[in-house]
């Protein structure tokens, strides 16, 4: 008899020339390395920030071309690109000029994990709907923590609300584990 897996799972992942998750990263390291050999040669060399935005960059969509080259399988992979991408997009963002203060929008990194986890719940295979609830309690709580910090929310409200939060996290971890106890049983 052979082995039948319960569930779907991957192909194996291995590596091959010419596929997505080889060829992206190779032509993106040539291209850097090209134009930094231009830059260091022309006698300016090229801000350190500049760079390392590149080197970030590059990762990151070499992190994505390589889950499309799994074909969506690699939720893991997925999730560390968006959350890379989300956060350096709101650390951007908070450095602007006219952008929020970064130290009252560091709740917006929690929205932006929250995204990057129910994000990858979503887009990777197999849809898994569970992961959309802790990334919606992280955008949750981030957007709670800005109209905190951004004095949305009078602070009389708050010292309410603070002996309500263990309640709040146990209906949450209830609500949560409450598909363990109903499901069905195989024998």
């Amino acid at each position: 008899p052979t082995f039948v897996p319960e569930m779907a799972l991957p192909p194996m992942a291995t590596l091959k020339r010419g596929r997505l998750g080889s060829l992206v990263p190779a032509l993106l390291l040539i291209g850097l390395g090209a134009w930094l050999t231009l830059m260091t040669t022309s006698g300016t060399p090229p801000e350190p920030v500049f760079v390392a935005a590149l080197v970030g960059g590059g990762i990151v969509i070499s992190l994505l071309a390589h889950w499309l080259g799994t074909g969506r399988w690699s939720r893991g992979l997925l999730f560390v690109a968006l959350a890379a991408l989300l956060i350096a997009g709101v650390i951007v963002f908070s450095l602007q000029p006219t952008g929020l203060d970064p130290l009252r929008a560091y709740p917006l990194l929690l929205v932006a994990v929250g995204l990057a986890i129910g994000l990858a719940g979503l887009l990777a295979r197999p849809f898994s709907p569970r992961l959309t609830i802790p990334g919606g309690l992280l955008i949750f709580g981030g957007v709670a923590g800005i109209a905190v910090t951004m004095d949305w929310i009078p602070s009389d409200l708050l010292t309410f609300a603070l002996p309500l939060a263990p309640v709040v996290a146990v209906v949450v971890l209830v609500l949560w584990l409450l598909p363990l106890l109903f499901r069905r049983r195989r024998s």
